[in-house]
């Protein structure tokens, strides 16, 4: 005996829901940046506003280019 289930949906999406989308997206990305950064700097101090140039430049020295841009 084989039993299927067929979904459907329609749905809509509003400009303002767009809006809140790319707000939420740059908010994981800049969340991403600041724990790659303090995993590469092993601080939680590193993504304190006053040392994030400082630890970018730790980062710059210790690790790849491709690494620095990733958390920029």
């Amino acid at each position: 005996m084989r039993t299927s289930l067929a979904l459907s949906s329609s749905s809509y999406f509003s400009s303002t829901a767009y809006v809140m989308l790319v707000c939420s997206q740059q908010d994981d990305l800049t969340a991403l940046g600041k724990l790659v950064l303090a995993l590469a700097c092993r601080s939680l101090i590193a993504v304190q506003r006053e040392n994030v140039q400082t630890s970018l430049d730790l980062v710059a020295r210790s690790y790849s280019t491709d690494l620095r841009n990733l958390i920029m």
